[in-house]
């Protein structure tokens, strides 16, 4: 089967779109010479663009017209693409893997009611939402079984920064007057079920501004992450930093600097991990088994509770969750962080 030129999409959150880097690895080392393109949201193409095996990137966004739609089309469509790995388990995935024209077009199974999704594709892969007993990176590979090339493993994913995100890093230290180690955490999630408790993450600020250095406490531009930081910031000692809304390529290349991460289920945890970055990742419903960030030096701090993974959507109400109230800095996560600060 000859492969010449393949296109990834992967139309979903930004942590999705880490994820699938591993398959790249496996594709080169499969098809010698292969091309391959990537299909993503706007915002997630920084994570992508700098990739060495991601030739090009193409976006796409759910609010763009028909001359856009049109456009992209097109433009697909002259690439003349051989393989569509579609990894967004959406009807918007399939479609265009439907419309780049490739002979080959892989995607996950869905439930009978997405006739189109399933029928758009040539090759199906097993349904992923019954395959939480293993990781996403696993699920991914299984691309490869499916064109009859199986992987022995699932490559740790990989990303990648432009010179201009080391730059705008290193003038972020420099503002900051931060020489040395440093460490970065991420306390915040889009989901409110995935919330450690405000002091807990002070607590851990604290232990980290005390035990490596200056912390870098990340966030996004909504304005409820950025109350919830600065509630963390009101209960800090020592250098804890609010570095305020950050780049995806600044963010990529401070994360690559720290000596240790430490933060929740999310994508700045996915890519630490992805940037080889020591990584204590904070689990409290989700599954660590499918959804752990991946990377030589990852560890997942969870409370235990027999009753987790749930999808509950909360068990306290107002989207609080009893895994999370229950998780102890000092039992469950300060013991992972010291034993990767070794």
């Amino acid at each position: 089967m000859e492969i010449k030129k393949a296109l990834v999409i992967s139309i979903k959150h930004l942590g999705d779109v880490v994820t699938t880097t591993c398959v790249l690895p496996l594709l080169r080392e499969n098809w010698p010479g292969l091309e391959i393109h990537y299909l993503v949201n706007p915002e997630a193409a920084p994570l992508v663009a700098a990739h060495p095996l991601a030739a090009k990137v193409f976006t796409t966004g759910r609010r763009e017209g028909a001359a856009a739609a049109f456009k992209l089309a097109r433009a697909l469509r002259r690439e003349k693409y051989d393989l569509a790995l579609d990894y967004s388990e959406s009807d918007r995935g399939a479609f265009w893997g439907l419309v780049s024209g490739a002979g080959l077009r892989v995607g996950y199974r869905s439930k009978p009611a997405h006739l189109f999704r399933n029928l758009s594709h040539t090759h199906l892969l097993p349904d992923r939402s019954r395959a939480f007993g293993r990781h996403i990176s696993a699920c991914h590979s299984q691309a490869l079984a499916a064109l009859g090339r199986p992987a022995a493993r699932a490559p740790l994913p990989r990303l990648y920064y432009t010179e201009a995100g080391r730059n705008e890093a290193r003038e972020l230290l420099g503002r900051h007057q931060v020489e040395g180690l440093y460490a970065a955490a991420h306390f915040t999630a889009h989901d409110a079920v995935r919330l450690w408790p405000a002091e807990s993450c002070a607590e851990a600020a604290n232990w980290l501004a005390a035990r490596v250095g200056p912390v870098f406490v990340v966030s996004g531009r909504n304005a409820g992450e950025r109350d919830f930081v600065a509630s963390i910031l009101a209960q800090s000692r020592g250098r804890v930093i609010d570095p305020g809304p950050l780049s995806l390529d600044t963010l990529m290349a401070l994360l690559d600097g720290a000596a240790l991460f430490m933060g929740l289920d999310s994508v700045v945890g996915h890519m630490a991990g992805a940037l080889g970055r020591p990584v204590v990742s904070i689990f409290g419903p989700a599954s660590e088994v499918h959804w752990a960030p991946r990377g030589p030096r990852v560890r997942v701090a969870h409370s235990g509770r027999p009753c987790r993974p749930c999808v509950t959507g909360g068990c306290l109400g107002h989207y609080r969750s009893a895994c999370l109230r229950d998780l102890s800095f000092e039992d469950h996560v300060r013991p992972l962080a010291e034993d990767l600060l070794q």
